[in-house]
Protein backbone atom coordinates (compact mmCIF):
# COMPACT_ATOMS: atom_id res chain seq x y z
CA UNK A 1 0.00 0.00 0.00
CA UNK A 2 1.27 3.65 -1.00
CA UNK A 3 0.87 6.41 1.57
CA UNK A 4 -2.42 7.20 0.10
CA UNK A 5 -4.12 4.52 0.60
CA UNK A 6 -2.71 4.22 4.12
CA UNK A 7 -3.75 7.43 5.01
CA UNK A 8 -7.36 6.70 3.47
CA UNK A 9 -6.99 2.94 5.54
CA UNK A 10 -7.34 5.32 8.66
CA UNK A 11 -9.31 7.42 8.13
CA UNK A 12 -11.91 5.38 6.97
CA UNK A 13 -11.34 2.53 9.56
CA UNK A 14 -11.63 5.11 12.77
CA UNK A 15 -12.67 7.37 14.54
CA UNK A 16 -11.18 9.79 17.11
CA UNK A 17 -11.43 11.75 20.35
CA UNK A 18 -9.78 13.17 23.01
CA UNK A 19 -9.80 13.51 27.04
CA UNK A 20 -12.20 15.38 28.30
CA UNK A 21 -9.82 16.09 32.15
CA UNK A 22 -6.61 16.23 33.68
CA UNK A 23 -4.74 14.39 34.87
CA UNK A 24 -2.17 15.66 37.75
CA UNK A 25 -0.21 15.00 40.46
CA UNK A 26 -0.65 17.21 43.20
CA UNK A 27 -0.51 20.35 40.65
CA UNK A 28 1.59 19.27 37.84
CA UNK A 29 -0.45 18.53 34.44
CA UNK A 30 0.55 14.56 33.56
CA UNK A 31 -1.95 14.38 30.63
CA UNK A 32 -4.58 16.76 28.66
CA UNK A 33 -6.59 16.82 25.56
CA UNK A 34 -4.80 16.95 22.49
CA UNK A 35 -5.87 17.44 18.63
CA UNK A 36 -3.39 16.08 16.40
CA UNK A 37 -4.98 13.81 14.23
CA UNK A 38 -8.50 16.28 14.27
CA UNK A 39 -5.49 18.57 12.55
CA UNK A 40 -3.85 15.51 10.66
CA UNK A 41 -7.75 14.34 8.88
CA UNK A 42 -8.83 17.78 8.08
CA UNK A 43 -8.83 19.34 5.10
CA UNK A 44 -8.79 23.02 6.44
CA UNK A 45 -5.54 22.34 8.14
CA UNK A 46 -3.68 21.55 4.75
CA UNK A 47 -4.72 25.22 3.73
CA UNK A 48 -2.34 28.28 4.04
CA UNK A 49 -4.42 30.69 2.97
CA UNK A 50 -7.85 32.03 1.48
CA UNK A 51 -6.77 31.21 -2.02
CA UNK A 52 -6.95 27.39 -1.14
CA UNK A 53 -3.05 27.13 -1.52
CA UNK A 54 -2.02 24.28 0.58
CA UNK A 55 0.84 22.39 1.96
CA UNK A 56 1.97 18.70 2.29
CA UNK A 57 0.55 16.21 -0.55
CA UNK A 58 -2.66 18.15 -2.72
CA UNK A 59 -3.59 14.87 -3.08
CA UNK A 60 -4.60 14.28 0.57
CA UNK A 61 -6.12 17.81 0.71
CA UNK A 62 -8.28 16.49 -2.18
CA UNK A 63 -9.57 13.64 -0.57
CA UNK A 64 -10.04 14.57 2.65
CA UNK A 65 -12.20 17.63 0.91
CA UNK A 66 -14.18 15.69 -0.94
CA UNK A 67 -14.86 13.06 1.95
CA UNK A 68 -16.11 15.23 4.84
CA UNK A 69 -16.45 12.68 7.35
CA UNK A 70 -17.47 13.34 10.74
CA UNK A 71 -14.76 11.29 12.23
CA UNK A 72 -14.68 13.11 16.12
CA UNK A 73 -16.52 12.05 18.65
CA UNK A 74 -17.41 13.03 21.98
CA UNK A 75 -15.05 10.86 24.96
CA UNK A 76 -18.06 10.57 27.08
CA UNK A 77 -19.58 8.50 24.01
CA UNK A 78 -16.87 6.01 23.60
CA UNK A 79 -18.23 3.07 26.24
CA UNK A 80 -21.02 2.82 23.82
CA UNK A 81 -19.28 3.23 20.07
CA UNK A 82 -19.15 -0.05 18.78
CA UNK A 83 -16.56 1.10 16.16
CA UNK A 84 -12.63 1.53 16.42
CA UNK A 85 -11.60 4.58 17.95
CA UNK A 86 -8.27 6.84 18.77
CA UNK A 87 -7.82 8.43 22.08
CA UNK A 88 -5.43 11.55 21.84
CA UNK A 89 -4.15 12.32 25.30
CA UNK A 90 -0.97 14.67 25.29
CA UNK A 91 1.93 13.30 27.68
CA UNK A 92 3.63 16.08 30.02
CA UNK A 93 7.42 14.98 31.79
CA UNK A 94 6.78 15.55 35.33
CA UNK A 95 9.80 16.06 36.81
CA UNK A 96 8.34 18.28 40.17
CA UNK A 97 8.15 14.84 42.05
CA UNK A 98 11.12 12.29 43.39
CA UNK A 99 8.95 9.85 41.26
CA UNK A 100 8.21 10.98 38.05
CA UNK A 101 8.01 7.39 35.68
CA UNK A 102 5.71 6.02 38.50
CA UNK A 103 3.75 9.03 38.82
CA UNK A 104 2.51 9.27 34.90
CA UNK A 105 1.31 5.41 35.58
CA UNK A 106 -0.27 5.69 38.82
CA UNK A 107 -1.68 9.29 38.40
CA UNK A 108 -2.65 8.51 34.44
CA UNK A 109 -2.53 5.18 33.00
CA UNK A 110 -4.01 3.42 35.94
CA UNK A 111 -6.82 5.81 36.01
CA UNK A 112 -7.56 5.98 32.69
CA UNK A 113 -7.44 1.91 32.59
CA UNK A 114 -9.70 1.66 35.87
CA UNK A 115 -13.19 1.43 33.91
CA UNK A 116 -13.83 -1.68 32.84
CA UNK A 117 -15.31 -1.46 29.10
CA UNK A 118 -11.98 0.96 28.66
CA UNK A 119 -9.91 -1.72 29.42
CA UNK A 120 -11.79 -4.58 27.66
CA UNK A 121 -11.90 -2.15 24.42
CA UNK A 122 -7.95 -2.15 24.46
CA UNK A 123 -7.63 -5.58 25.41
CA UNK A 124 -9.79 -6.25 22.42
CA UNK A 125 -7.75 -3.67 19.57
CA UNK A 126 -10.58 -1.65 18.87
CA UNK A 127 -9.59 1.08 21.29
CA UNK A 128 -5.96 2.39 21.26
CA UNK A 129 -4.25 5.22 23.47
CA UNK A 130 -2.34 7.88 21.51
CA UNK A 131 -0.13 9.61 23.64
CA UNK A 132 1.29 12.88 21.94
CA UNK A 133 4.64 14.92 23.25
CA UNK A 134 5.74 16.29 19.83
CA UNK A 135 6.49 19.07 22.35
CA UNK A 136 9.47 17.19 24.06
CA UNK A 137 12.30 15.22 22.61
CA UNK A 138 13.05 12.73 26.21
CA UNK A 139 15.07 9.64 25.72
CA UNK A 140 12.47 6.94 26.98
CA UNK A 141 15.23 4.38 26.97
CA UNK A 142 17.51 6.17 29.78
CA UNK A 143 15.78 8.94 32.35
CA UNK A 144 18.82 9.41 34.48
CA UNK A 145 19.39 12.40 32.63
CA UNK A 146 16.17 14.31 32.62
CA UNK A 147 14.25 12.63 36.21
CA UNK A 148 16.13 11.99 39.49
CA UNK A 149 15.09 8.12 38.94
CA UNK A 150 17.20 6.98 42.44
CA UNK A 151 13.18 7.23 43.94
CA UNK A 152 11.02 5.60 40.74
CA UNK A 153 9.92 2.09 40.56
CA UNK A 154 11.15 1.94 37.18
CA UNK A 155 14.28 2.90 35.46
CA UNK A 156 12.78 4.36 32.01
CA UNK A 157 9.19 5.63 30.62
CA UNK A 158 10.09 2.36 28.45
CA UNK A 159 10.24 0.24 30.98
CA UNK A 160 7.49 1.65 32.71
CA UNK A 161 5.25 1.25 29.20
CA UNK A 162 6.00 -1.98 28.68
CA UNK A 163 4.88 -2.99 32.26
CA UNK A 164 1.58 -1.91 31.57
CA UNK A 165 0.82 -3.77 28.51
CA UNK A 166 2.15 -6.63 31.03
CA UNK A 167 0.32 -5.72 33.63
CA UNK A 168 -3.09 -4.96 31.81
CA UNK A 169 -2.41 -7.81 29.15
CA UNK A 170 -2.56 -5.50 26.24
CA UNK A 171 -2.04 -6.13 22.82
CA UNK A 172 1.12 -3.91 21.55
CA UNK A 173 -1.19 -1.77 19.17
CA UNK A 174 -3.49 -0.47 22.36
CA UNK A 175 -0.72 2.12 22.91
CA UNK A 176 1.15 4.29 20.49
CA UNK A 177 3.23 7.16 21.85
CA UNK A 178 4.60 9.98 19.44
CA UNK A 179 7.96 12.28 20.36
CA UNK A 180 10.45 14.80 18.46
CA UNK A 181 13.32 13.09 19.45
CA UNK A 182 14.82 12.31 16.32
CA UNK A 183 17.44 10.42 18.48
CA UNK A 184 15.19 7.98 19.28
CA UNK A 185 15.57 6.62 16.38
CA UNK A 186 18.77 4.88 16.54
CA UNK A 187 17.57 3.01 18.94
CA UNK A 188 18.42 -0.49 17.41
CA UNK A 189 16.46 -2.61 20.50
CA UNK A 190 13.13 -3.84 20.38
CA UNK A 191 11.50 -2.36 23.95
CA UNK A 192 8.13 -4.00 23.42
CA UNK A 193 6.76 -0.53 22.88
CA UNK A 194 5.13 1.30 20.12
CA UNK A 195 6.97 4.91 20.12
CA UNK A 196 6.80 7.06 16.57
CA UNK A 197 10.08 9.59 16.51
CA UNK A 198 9.94 12.82 14.22
CA UNK A 199 9.61 16.10 13.52
CA UNK A 200 6.33 16.66 15.07
CA UNK A 201 6.51 20.56 14.94
CA UNK A 202 7.44 20.52 11.12
CA UNK A 203 3.72 20.75 10.36
CA UNK A 204 3.27 23.44 13.29
CA UNK A 205 4.64 26.15 11.28
CA UNK A 206 1.38 25.91 8.98
CA UNK A 207 -1.51 25.02 11.38
CA UNK A 208 -3.90 27.56 12.53
CA UNK A 209 -2.15 30.61 9.75
CA UNK A 210 -4.97 30.33 7.33
CA UNK A 211 -7.21 31.04 9.94
CA UNK A 212 -6.09 33.61 11.53
CA UNK A 213 -7.36 36.97 11.95
CA UNK A 214 -4.72 38.75 10.98
CA UNK A 215 -3.07 38.70 7.76
CA UNK A 216 1.01 39.23 9.06
CA UNK A 217 0.44 35.70 10.92
CA UNK A 218 -0.14 34.17 7.31
CA UNK A 219 1.99 32.68 5.24
CA UNK A 220 2.84 34.43 2.09
CA UNK A 221 2.86 31.71 -0.32
CA UNK A 222 4.14 33.76 -3.13
CA UNK A 223 7.07 35.13 -1.45
CA UNK A 224 9.95 34.53 -3.80
CA UNK A 225 13.63 34.15 -3.42
CA UNK A 226 13.94 37.42 -5.61
CA UNK A 227 11.81 38.98 -2.74
CA UNK A 228 13.94 37.65 -0.10
CA UNK A 229 17.51 38.73 -1.65
CA UNK A 230 16.30 41.86 -2.39
CA UNK A 231 15.25 42.34 1.37
CA UNK A 232 18.77 41.11 1.95
CA UNK A 233 20.22 44.12 0.01
CA UNK A 234 17.83 47.03 2.00
CA UNK A 235 17.40 45.14 5.79
CA UNK A 236 19.11 47.53 8.76
CA UNK A 237 19.02 44.25 10.83
CA UNK A 238 20.75 41.06 10.40
CA UNK A 239 20.31 38.46 12.99
CA UNK A 240 16.95 37.24 14.34
CA UNK A 241 17.13 35.86 17.77
CA UNK A 242 13.59 34.71 18.71
CA UNK A 243 13.01 34.04 22.18
CA UNK A 244 9.46 33.18 24.19
CA UNK A 245 10.91 30.86 26.75
CA UNK A 246 13.14 30.90 29.87
CA UNK A 247 16.51 29.44 29.55
CA UNK A 248 19.60 29.69 30.66
CA UNK A 249 21.50 29.48 27.24
CA UNK A 250 19.13 31.82 25.40
CA UNK A 251 20.24 34.74 27.97
CA UNK A 252 23.68 33.89 27.66
CA UNK A 253 22.85 34.69 23.62
CA UNK A 254 21.01 37.85 24.74
CA UNK A 255 24.45 39.00 26.59
CA UNK A 256 26.62 38.32 23.94
CA UNK A 257 24.21 40.17 21.37
CA UNK A 258 25.15 43.33 23.65
CA UNK A 259 28.70 42.32 24.47
CA UNK A 260 29.58 42.36 21.19
CA UNK A 261 27.43 45.15 19.84
CA UNK A 262 25.46 43.58 17.53
CA UNK A 263 22.18 44.80 19.29
CA UNK A 264 21.75 47.45 16.32
CA UNK A 265 21.65 44.77 13.43
CA UNK A 266 19.58 42.28 15.45
CA UNK A 267 15.67 41.79 15.70
CA UNK A 268 15.41 39.91 19.10
CA UNK A 269 11.73 38.81 21.44
CA UNK A 270 13.05 38.42 24.53
CA UNK A 271 10.89 38.72 27.10
CA UNK A 272 12.56 36.95 30.68
CA UNK A 273 16.10 37.89 31.45
CA UNK A 274 17.98 36.15 35.18
CA UNK A 275 21.16 37.96 36.04
CA UNK A 276 21.79 34.86 37.72
CA UNK A 277 22.37 32.69 34.21
CA UNK A 278 25.80 34.64 33.87
CA UNK A 279 27.15 33.25 36.66
CA UNK A 280 28.52 30.29 35.19
CA UNK A 281 32.60 30.57 35.86
CA UNK A 282 33.70 27.74 34.79
CA UNK A 283 31.87 27.98 31.21
CA UNK A 284 34.04 31.14 31.17
CA UNK A 285 36.90 29.58 32.15
CA UNK A 286 36.18 26.38 29.27
CA UNK A 287 35.47 29.18 26.29
CA UNK A 288 38.26 31.14 26.97
CA UNK A 289 41.01 28.14 26.83
CA UNK A 290 39.35 26.86 23.55
CA UNK A 291 40.03 30.66 22.44
CA UNK A 292 43.43 30.38 23.42
CA UNK A 293 44.83 27.33 21.78
CA UNK A 294 42.46 27.61 18.26
CA UNK A 295 44.47 30.44 16.58
CA UNK A 296 41.38 31.43 14.28
CA UNK A 297 39.32 31.77 17.86
CA UNK A 298 41.77 33.74 19.77
CA UNK A 299 40.16 37.25 19.44
CA UNK A 300 37.18 35.99 21.19
CA UNK A 301 39.08 35.22 24.24
CA UNK A 302 38.67 38.61 25.65
CA UNK A 303 34.96 38.48 25.88
CA UNK A 304 35.06 35.67 27.85
CA UNK A 305 36.53 37.24 31.44
CA UNK A 306 34.90 36.25 34.72
CA UNK A 307 33.71 39.62 35.59
CA UNK A 308 30.29 40.32 33.72
CA UNK A 309 29.37 43.72 32.13
CA UNK A 310 27.05 45.09 34.87
CA UNK A 311 26.42 48.21 32.91
CA UNK A 312 25.49 45.68 29.75
CA UNK A 313 23.43 44.07 32.47
CA UNK A 314 21.54 47.02 33.45
CA UNK A 315 21.07 47.80 30.02
CA UNK A 316 19.20 44.77 29.62
CA UNK A 317 16.94 44.85 32.17
CA UNK A 318 15.81 48.22 31.01
CA UNK A 319 15.30 47.35 27.84
CA UNK A 320 13.73 44.19 28.48
CA UNK A 321 11.02 43.27 27.57
CA UNK A 322 12.11 42.75 23.82
CA UNK A 323 8.85 41.56 20.99
CA UNK A 324 10.30 41.94 17.54
CA UNK A 325 6.82 42.05 15.68
CA UNK A 326 4.81 44.93 14.81
CA UNK A 327 1.46 42.33 15.27
CA UNK A 328 2.59 41.42 18.71
CA UNK A 329 2.73 44.92 19.89
CA UNK A 330 -1.09 45.21 19.88
CA UNK A 331 -2.56 46.13 23.31
CA UNK A 332 -3.84 42.60 22.87
CA UNK A 333 -0.58 40.69 23.31
CA UNK A 334 0.95 40.71 26.41
CA UNK A 335 4.87 41.24 26.36
CA UNK A 336 5.52 39.50 30.01
CA UNK A 337 3.92 36.56 28.66
CA UNK A 338 4.66 33.27 27.14
CA UNK A 339 2.84 33.07 23.33
CA UNK A 340 4.75 29.90 22.63
CA UNK A 341 2.65 28.22 20.76
CA UNK A 342 1.05 31.29 18.30
CA UNK A 343 2.53 31.53 14.76
CA UNK A 344 5.67 33.65 14.45
CA UNK A 345 4.02 36.63 13.10
CA UNK A 346 5.41 36.68 8.98
CA UNK A 347 7.03 40.49 8.94
CA UNK A 348 10.05 39.21 11.72
CA UNK A 349 11.59 37.40 8.68
CA UNK A 350 11.25 39.85 6.26
CA UNK A 351 13.27 42.23 8.20
CA UNK A 352 16.06 39.98 8.69
CA UNK A 353 18.46 37.93 7.01
CA UNK A 354 19.27 34.99 8.90
CA UNK A 355 18.25 33.41 12.65
CA UNK A 356 20.29 32.12 15.50
CA UNK A 357 18.14 29.78 16.82
CA UNK A 358 18.39 27.99 20.07
CA UNK A 359 16.72 24.83 20.50
CA UNK A 360 15.71 23.38 24.17
CA UNK A 361 18.71 22.08 26.35
CA UNK A 362 21.59 22.31 24.54
CA UNK A 363 23.50 20.47 26.83
CA UNK A 364 21.31 17.24 26.49
CA UNK A 365 23.40 14.42 24.56
CA UNK A 366 19.99 12.15 24.52
CA UNK A 367 18.16 14.34 22.50
CA UNK A 368 17.72 15.91 19.29
CA UNK A 369 14.40 18.21 18.59
CA UNK A 370 13.70 20.26 15.73
CA UNK A 371 11.10 22.59 16.74
CA UNK A 372 9.23 25.26 15.64
CA UNK A 373 12.61 27.58 15.75
CA UNK A 374 13.49 25.54 13.36
CA UNK A 375 11.04 25.53 10.35
CA UNK A 376 9.33 29.09 11.07
CA UNK A 377 13.06 30.48 9.06
CA UNK A 378 13.20 27.99 6.67
CA UNK A 379 9.18 29.40 5.25
CA UNK A 380 11.27 32.51 4.49
CA UNK A 381 14.77 30.99 3.36
CA UNK A 382 16.87 32.42 6.34
CA UNK A 383 20.00 30.45 6.91
CA UNK A 384 20.26 28.91 10.28
CA UNK A 385 23.03 29.38 12.94
CA UNK A 386 22.19 26.45 15.74
CA UNK A 387 23.00 26.76 19.22
CA UNK A 388 21.90 23.35 20.13
CA UNK A 389 22.54 19.51 20.75
CA UNK A 390 25.36 17.72 18.83
CA UNK A 391 24.39 16.27 15.45
CA UNK A 392 21.71 19.21 15.29
CA UNK A 393 23.05 19.79 12.09
CA UNK A 394 23.42 15.72 10.99
CA UNK A 395 19.47 15.01 11.78
CA UNK A 396 18.52 18.21 9.84
CA UNK A 397 20.48 16.62 6.69
CA UNK A 398 19.16 12.97 7.29
CA UNK A 399 15.24 14.27 6.87
CA UNK A 400 16.21 15.95 3.31
CA UNK A 401 17.11 19.61 4.17
CA UNK A 402 20.20 20.72 2.81
CA UNK A 403 23.02 22.18 4.65
CA UNK A 404 24.06 26.04 5.63
CA UNK A 405 28.32 25.21 5.68
CA UNK A 406 28.53 27.53 2.69
CA UNK A 407 27.86 30.37 4.91
CA UNK A 408 28.70 29.03 8.49
CA UNK A 409 32.01 27.28 7.85
CA UNK A 410 32.31 25.85 11.62
CA UNK A 411 29.15 23.96 11.33
CA UNK A 412 30.50 20.11 11.03
CA UNK A 413 32.64 21.54 14.28
CA UNK A 414 30.07 22.55 16.05
CA UNK A 415 27.50 19.60 15.29
CA UNK A 416 30.39 17.39 16.39
CA UNK A 417 31.55 18.87 19.71
CA UNK A 418 30.27 17.04 22.50
CA UNK A 419 30.41 20.50 24.76
CA UNK A 420 28.36 23.32 25.08
CA UNK A 421 31.43 26.00 25.36
CA UNK A 422 33.04 24.93 22.36
CA UNK A 423 29.63 25.07 20.50
CA UNK A 424 28.95 28.68 21.69
CA UNK A 425 32.33 29.86 20.87
CA UNK A 426 32.22 28.84 17.41
CA UNK A 427 28.52 30.22 17.32
CA UNK A 428 29.82 33.45 17.89
CA UNK A 429 32.87 33.08 15.59
CA UNK A 430 30.04 32.69 12.25
CA UNK A 431 28.14 35.51 13.49
CA UNK A 432 31.84 37.66 14.29
CA UNK A 433 32.77 36.69 10.34
CA UNK A 434 28.68 37.01 8.90
CA UNK A 435 28.51 41.06 10.86
CA UNK A 436 32.16 42.06 9.59
CA UNK A 437 31.21 40.96 6.17
CA UNK A 438 30.20 43.05 3.71
CA UNK A 439 27.07 43.51 2.40
CA UNK A 440 27.69 42.08 -1.04
CA UNK A 441 29.69 39.75 0.13
CA UNK A 442 27.16 38.49 1.51
CA UNK A 443 24.76 38.86 -0.87
CA UNK A 444 26.40 37.29 -3.53
CA UNK A 445 27.11 34.11 -1.18
CA UNK A 446 23.52 33.94 -0.26
CA UNK A 447 22.42 34.41 -3.97
CA UNK A 448 25.29 31.78 -4.92
CA UNK A 449 23.42 29.58 -3.35
CA UNK A 450 19.75 30.58 -3.39
CA UNK A 451 19.32 26.48 -4.32
CA UNK A 452 19.75 25.10 -1.72
CA UNK A 453 17.09 28.01 0.56
CA UNK A 454 14.80 27.30 -1.92
CA UNK A 455 15.38 23.58 -1.56
CA UNK A 456 15.04 23.65 2.34
CA UNK A 457 11.51 25.62 1.80
CA UNK A 458 9.99 23.60 -0.74
CA UNK A 459 10.64 20.66 1.28
CA UNK A 460 9.24 22.11 4.25
CA UNK A 461 6.12 22.49 2.67
CA UNK A 462 6.08 19.26 1.70
CA UNK A 463 6.15 18.51 5.18
CA UNK A 464 7.16 14.81 4.55
CA UNK A 465 7.27 14.05 8.82
CA UNK A 466 3.22 13.92 7.99
CA UNK A 467 3.73 10.97 6.02
CA UNK A 468 6.57 9.47 7.90
CA UNK A 469 4.45 9.46 11.01
CA UNK A 470 0.94 8.39 9.12
CA UNK A 471 3.33 5.49 7.76
CA UNK A 472 4.02 3.93 10.65
CA UNK A 473 0.91 4.68 12.74
CA UNK A 474 -0.81 2.42 9.91
CA UNK A 475 2.03 -0.29 11.12
CA UNK A 476 1.00 0.18 14.36
CA UNK A 477 -2.88 0.33 13.96
CA UNK A 478 -2.21 -3.17 11.68
CA UNK A 479 0.40 -4.81 13.88
CA UNK A 480 3.08 -4.88 11.21
CA UNK A 481 6.45 -3.78 12.58
CA UNK A 482 7.31 0.09 12.85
Amino acid sequence: MNYLEKFKSIYENYSWCWLDTEYLVDTHLIANAVVYLNEVFSHKSYELNSKKQTFHNREIYKYLKNNKQDKDIAFSSIKNFSGNVIVQAGLHPVSEVPNPIECTRTHFIDKFLSDDIVLEKMRNGTMTLFLYQGWEAEDFTNSKLSYPTKFDKYNSLYEMFKSVLDDYQLPKKSIVIISSNLYGNDIKKDYGVNIIYDNCMEMNSFIGRASSEDKRYKMDYDYSIDEYLENVKTSDKVICRLSRTKDTQRDFMLYYIYRLKWLDKSLIEHKFFNNNHLNNNSLYDLAKEFCMKNDELKYLAKYFDKVRDTKILDKINKDLPFTASDIEKHKSFVPQTIHSNLPIPYDVYKKTIFSWVSTSLPDRKDMIFLNQSTFNPILHYHPILWLSYPNTAKYFKQCGYKSYDWLFESESKIDNSEFFHERFVYNLHEIYKLMNMSRDELYNKLKDNKDVLVHNRNLLLECKSIERIITKLYGVLNETKI
